[in-house]
């Protein structure tokens, strides 16, 4: 006989009385029960046994074959048999979590279906956030419009929300208007948002959606991946980001309504100043090689003592029509060696310079650099008397 799942029809109910049905490995199968198991991306109740001031920590719950496992950390050997009477009590606020981000999740999926026709690939639920992986990218404007209809429906207005179990025949009258697909079983569970939403679900839900109170995105990855907090996490962030703001807009002297313009330019404003500096040194390197600090047996050798990229260099010597040994100085006694002579290899120079005054490093023909632990004065000419 399977599990009596009270949590369907009583969410709300937090304790329960119930006889041991059978005992495996690591938890027990009960008779009835209000833990409601792990699946349907929502995770799975937390609480306690009791039994003759025996107390057992329900860790998780999960389903098989139509039983519901609770699984329980402590060790069950002689404490617990078959046929014994427990009371069971779940962790409310795990629970009640559960049902505000399940039944958030529900809404803010049926608004992007209604307002964009976007559906709602994969989620997860958990008892303060929830995940939700779309199957297109939304703009921000979009987003903005889905949780300012969402806030509403979360706060001020009160939507009924209840479920059904009716047969699969019976199912397929709501296709119209349902949110997903029917699955394929004998009896389907309907939940209902009123005059909103339909969709197919066995989880746990609140009565009203006014119970969800606010949420808050803290992350939208390509347009397409949510996730936000809910509950007392929401109300909490949602505090502590409204002081950042204020700290922010104090700090810098921007009104706090002008905080995200103000710093989009500032974003664009570096962001020209790095293309500039990249332009920059590019003209430098120009200026370098067209004036070289050194030539010898035919090798023209410029020295530079401020640090270019490698990204830099390497697109400016791909361009380069000039033959050059460019020896690069950086901080903490670093050299850089960079060359496009097929006959000059910038690792052997290293090397040698290595060997001669101490250090680590290596590298290619192309490219090598180290750290030179007594690094010479007349480190051009050191290299230039290395070309002979």
């Amino acid at each position: 006989m399977m599990t009596i799942r009270l949590y369907w029809d009583e969410p709300y109910k937090r304790e329960f009385n119930a006889r041991i049905d059978e005992i495996v490995r690591d938890g027990i199968i009960l008779s009835r029960t209000v833990f409601h198991p792990e699946g349907g991306n929502q995770a799975g109740d937390k609480g306690i046994l009791e039994k003759d001031n025996q107390i057992f920590k329900v860790d998780n719950t999960s389903s098989l074959n139509g039983n519901i496992i609770h699984h329980i950390s402590s060790d069950l050997q002689g404490r617990l048999k078959i046929g014994d009477k427990i009371k069971g009590k779940i962790d409310w606020d795990h629970r009640y979590g559960l049902m505000k981000s399940h039944s958030s999740q529900h809404l803010l999926s049926a608004i992007l279906k209604r307002e964009f026709d976007i559906n709602t690939n994969k989620v997860k639920i958990r008892d303060d956030f929830v995940v939700l992986n779309l199957s297109q990218k939304i703009t921000d404007s979009q987003l903005l419009k889905v949780l300012l209809t969402a806030n509403e429906f979360f706060i001020q207005k009160k939507l009924r929300i209840f479920q059904k179990l009716v047969p699969f025949e019976e199912a397929q009258n709501y296709k119209p208007q349902l949110r997903g697909t029917i699955p394929n079983k004998k009896k389907v569970r309907l939940v209902f948002t009123e005059d909103y939403d339909i969709t197919c679900c066995g989880g746990t839900h609140v009565k009203y959606s006014n119970e969800i109170g606010p949420i808050l995105v803290f992350e939208f990855k390509k347009g397409k991946k949510l996730k936000y907090y809910t509950g007392k996490k929401a109300i909490e962030y949602i505090a502590k980001y409204n002081i950042d703001f204020l700290n922010i807009s104090e700090k810098f002297q921007i009104p706090l309504s002008e905080v995200n313009e103000r710093i989009n330019c500032q974003i664009e404003n570096s962001e020209k100043l790095v293309e500039n500096n990249i332009s920059l040194k590019k003209e430098l390197l120009e200026l370098v090689v067209s004036n070289p600090s050194l030539i010898k047996n035919n090798i023209k050798i410029s020295y530079v003592s401020f640090p270019i990229e490698f990204d830099i260099l390497n697109e400016f010597f791909d361009s380069l029509a000039d033959k050059i040994l460019l020896i690069l100085k950086l901080e903490n006694q670093v050299l850089k060696i960079v060359t496009n002579y097929e006959n000059v290899s910038a690792a052997e120079i290293l090397d040698k310079l290595l060997n001669k005054f101490g250090g680590k490093g290596g590298g290619s023909s192309f490219i090598a650099q180290g750290k030179i632990e007594k690094f010479p004065d007349d480190i051009l000419n050191i290299i230039g008397q290395m070309l002979h």
